[in-house]
């Protein structure tokens, strides 16, 4: 992890591969937060979090997530 005396900050530039983050498109506006799940230790736990806070409504996205982890040979359960 970086400096502990410093926040957060604009690192990353995001933008989506379907093209609605364009000027005038409905993600023009949108704040992302980036996860460096190779580095940082406290993303898995989040991702962690994700899994459980969307499993209901966006079942496949929690399995993808779930499938990214064991990957990683992080236990999911």
């Amino acid at each position: 992890m970086g400096r502990k005396d410093v926040g957060l900050y604009n690192k990353f530039n995001v933008t989506r591969t379907d093209g609605k983050s364009e000027i005038g498109k409905k993600h023009d506006v949108c704040d992302y937060f980036v996860l460096d799940i190779t580095h940082d230790p406290f993303a898995i736990p989040s991702i962690k979090a994700y899994i459980k806070a969307c499993k209901d409504k966006y079942p496949k996205l929690a399995e993808d997530l779930k499938v990214k982890l064991k990957m990683r040979k992080v236990n999911v359960t």
